[in-house]
């Protein structure tokens, strides 16, 4: 049988397409998207530019493999034939109750939470993806419990955690002695300014302003990473240095949420992939984990003398003025106080 489209794996990056030439243009144009701020770029002004970032190249017909599902539904939904090669191993089969018991062997003193059970299974599984999880839903344990399986079980030696600066690496570190990794010295290094670490550990915790001066062979020894706070990673450098983990197999990110830009979608799709689970506030409000909460609207309403007295000021004067005004200060401090 001929397929319209074959997919072959190149690495753990990014997978070869080939197709004609028109279903190669289509797919181009399916993985592009204009750029945020994109009518104010000298180049966009100078018509060298189109605007928009496009993440598949039909002269080297490569595509970030984080888009490979998306490719799929599309070509489902449009009826084109495709064929998956070197794909093997895309995803993992993991016994849910095995694996729970086996995570809450590593954590002293309480049992991870079923909602937290639920995003490690889905990273475990899928080993490509995004858990976007609400700020008290305890993030830095799922990432625990995602290393700590990696090693033991997958037996992964080298292992990498990027995390935005330094005080969330001591952070981290910390967070995972408290969950209860005693021997940690022996399997977590960390990489800073002022810290040396060997390399040799199975675990890294690291900022991307710390490796992006790495080589990219450096990148090649990890085997997963894990990106915390991965909306970040519509950031150039950090993209850059995940797409640089050509042999890491699992790439999770973990977030509280995510642009609404399609073009900064799509940089962190390709590079991690979709999202694989999510939790609201909300649901954390309903199961008691989290403390209702009540929105108020203020709407202060400024005198009109006011308000003509400073119509013609510029926006930093005006931000200034609001800012010192006697009665709106009174007012606002009223309704904290209330």
């Amino acid at each position: 049988m001929d397929y319209d489209l074959t997919i072959q794996k190149q690495n753990d990056s990014y997978v070869q397409l080939h197709c004609d030439e028109s279903l190669s243009h289509k797919i181009y144009c399916l993985f592009s998207a204009f750029q945020a701020g994109y009518k104010f770029n000298p180049r966009f002004k100078l018509k060298l530019w189109d605007g928009k970032i496009h993440l598949y190249s039909p002269i080297t017909q490569l595509l970030p493999i984080g888009l490979v599902d998306n490719l799929l539904k599309w070509c489902n939904k449009n009826n084109y034939t495709y064929k998956l090669f070197g794909m093997e191993g895309f995803r993992e089969s993991v016994d849910y109750d095995t694996m729970s018991r086996q995570v809450n062997s590593y954590i002293k003193d309480f049992d991870a939470r079923e909602y937290q059970l639920k995003a490690v299974y889905a990273a475990l599984t899928n080993k490509r993806g995004i858990l976007m999880s609400c700020t008290g839903s305890g993030k830095s344990l799922m990432i625990y419990c995602i290393m700590r399986y990696l090693i033991e079980v997958k037996h992964r030696k080298h292992l990498l955690l990027i995390v935005p600066n330094t005080s969330l690496v001591e952070q981290m570190y910390s967070d995972f002695v408290d969950y209860g990794w005693e021997n940690i010295d022996s399997q977590v290094e960390r990489l800073y300014s002022g810290m040396k670490p060997t390399f040799r550990l199975p675990l890294l915790i690291s900022t991307w302003q710390s490796l992006e001066n790495q080589g990219k062979e450096f990148f090649e020894d990890y085997q997963g990473v894990v990106v915390d706070e991965a909306h970040g990673v519509r950031a150039n450098i950090v993209g850059k240095l995940m797409k640089q983990c050509i042999n890491a197999d699992y790439k999770i990110g973990t977030t509280g949420t995510l642009p609404t830009e399609v073009s900064e979608q799509l940089v962190i799709n390709g590079v991690l992939g979709n999202v694989i689970f999510e939790l609201k506030s909300k649901e954390l409000i309903d199961l008691g984990y989290l403390t209702k909460i009540a929105v108020a609207g203020i709407f202060v309403r400024y005198p009109e003398e006011f308000i003509k007295l400073n119509k013609d000021r510029t926006y930093q004067e005006e931000v200034k003025t609001v800012e010192e005004y006697t009665d709106r200060n009174k007012s606002l401090n009223f309704v904290i106080d209330h």
